[in-house]
């Protein structure tokens, strides 16, 4: 091949050879030795990783030499280690011990779920030595993550203990072009359940241009993606896209933490998508740009992967609602805990108990989540003084074909004082083949009706426990007249309604 253009580089003796149509290419063969290697500094137990001694200059000759007595003389290598740890790994080349480097590699553990405070071996408040087996750092340029605790404000003190994991612990400002990352364990999500990550930090952090973003990978470390969105699906999230900034540390379209915190802050988000999984790690990325900004930084504290133990199912745990000052309208509270693959709630309203119309539908906030959530609206147009409420949960996970819907029993809300639990109204007058009783509140006591013609005859009777608002008795075929309706409420008095009705 032709070659038009030779150039010396007398650092390291590097040649250059611009050639006709070949493009430019390198050659070390006329450097002075010199040896490099390259590898990830933080993996998992029984994942290939690869040394690579291919970056050294006029080396003929290959020694790699590991803390646990492991060596191999190729240049570049792949083994897997059977146990956690951290490994001096040192390479020499030429047979010359001064030309030797030496780095560490770092092996984490895969543990079970929850990880989180009170259960047992949980090191993610970084208050003990178990945290520098169950967390790894790998600092590949600049400012470094460090386990202790910091005295510059904006990434001071921690949330709880003594420690936490702290960018540049001991520098007022981290450096520029920083990135750097702080692993956790291998975490085995296999049962299902619901699942949360969450962690509490104190950032200082050059707004927009430089931060930090959360990564998981379900291969022990071989890939990785970023963990969640900035939208609204994810409110204790990401706090920032970049959609216009040149020259930032992140992409065009990445979301992340970024710019100051409220002293510490917790965030979270919901990976119950992660169920059924055996692998599931996490990494904090932080990565900063080239300007010499005078920023503070970051600390990290409480990471926790939890998970909930109780019954799989979307439970509304409490609802009220109650006039507002003026009485124009109702405010209406609910609560869910947990919530399980839910999509919406669909808060409706009746003036009987019996028809129900359809108020508002709330967008459940968190999918699943075993953490309190609460929603809230005002019900305008309510001139009565009695109302029936009640919630329908609408609850999916189309890639298990999982549905599940229900409706939450009823609730009512009144104007006024408390009254005591009758009957509200008694319906329809004439009755054709049936009679709908509409009470004050849920009825969850025994209650019995008798029905009695015009002379006094007992023409039906029931006992039972409607545990609802609405009741109906199937009159089936009797004759045309007047009838009288006694309702007996538990030990309270019986009710009587005179009503028309009879088929015949």
């Amino acid at each position: 091949v032709r070659t038009d253009r030779l150039e010396w580089r007398k650092s390291d003796n590097m040649v250059l050879a611009g050639t006709y149509g070949r493009g430019l290419w390198t050659t070390a063969a006329f450097g002075k030795a010199a040896v490099g290697m390259q590898f990830p500094q933080v993996t998992y137990l029984n994942v290939p990783v690869n040394f690579r001694g291919e970056t050294s200059v006029s080396a003929d000759k290959f020694k790699w030499t590991f803390s646990d007595g492991v060596t191999d003389t190729m240049e570049n290598i792949q083994r897997r280690f059977q146990n956690v740890g951290k490994y001096d790994v040192s390479l020499m080349i030429n047979n010359n011990n001064a030309l030797k480097l030496t780095n560490k590699i770092q092996v984490l553990p895969s543990l079970p779920t929850p990880y989180k405070a009170g259960t047992t071996n949980y090191a993610g408040g970084f208050e003990s030595t178990v945290s520098d087996v169950d967390f790894g750092i790998w600092n590949v340029a600049g400012s470094k993550f460090e386990r202790g605790v910091s005295s510059f404000p904006g990434k001071s003190g921690t949330h709880a203990g003594q420690n936490a994991m702290v960018l540049g612990r001991t520098e007022n400002f981290y450096q520029k072009n920083t990135i750097a990352y702080l692993y956790t364990p291998n975490f085995d999500m296999t049962k299902t359940g619901i699942y949360q990550f969450s962690f509490w930090s104190a950032f200082d952090i050059q707004n927009g241009y430089d931060g930090f973003k959360v990564e998981y990978s379900l291969d022990k470390g071989i890939t990785w993606q970023q963990l969640g969105t900035k939208d609204d699906a994810n409110p204790n999230w990401y706090n920032y896209q970049n959609t216009s900034l040149t020259g930032s540390a992140f992409l065009n379209g990445e979301a992340y933490f970024t710019g100051k915190s409220d002293d510490w802050e917790r965030f979270k988000i919901n990976i119950s998508d992660f169920a059924g999984n055996e692998n599931v790690a996490f990494r904090f990325a932080f990565k900063s740009d080239g300007d010499n900004v005078l920023a503070i930084g970051l600390a990290i504290d409480d990471v926790e992967v939890s998970r909930y133990e109780g019954k799989l199912q979307t439970a509304i745990v409490a609802q009220s609602g109650a006039y507002t000052r003026d009485g124009t309208s109702i405010d209406v509270t609910f609560k869910t805990q947990p919530e399980y693959f839910a999509k919406t709630f669909d808060l409706e309203k009746s003036v009987n108990g019996r028809t129900w119309e359809l108020v508002e539908t709330f967008r459940a906030k968190s999918g699943s989540t075993e953490e309190l959530q609460e929603y809230t609206t005002n019900v305008r147009g309510t001139p009565l003084d009695l109302y029936y409420f009640r919630i329908k949960s609408v609850n999916q996970d189309t890639r298990t074909n999982y549905n599940f819907s229900f409706y939450n029993k009823p609730f009512t809300v009144r104007r006024g004082k408390e009254v005591p639990l009758t009957t509200n109204a008694v319906f329809p007058s004439p009755f054709v083949n049936y009679i709908g009783i509409t009470f004050t509140d849920v009825v969850d006591t025994d209650v019995e009706f008798n029905l009695y013609d015009d002379i006094g005859r007992l023409v039906k009777t029931e006992k039972v426990i409607p545990n609802a608002v609405y009741y109906e008795i199937k009159t089936g075929v009797i004759a045309k007249g007047i009838y009288l309706l006694t309702v007996k409420i538990g030990d309270n008095k019986p009710e009587t309604t005179k009503l028309f009705g009879g088929t015949l």
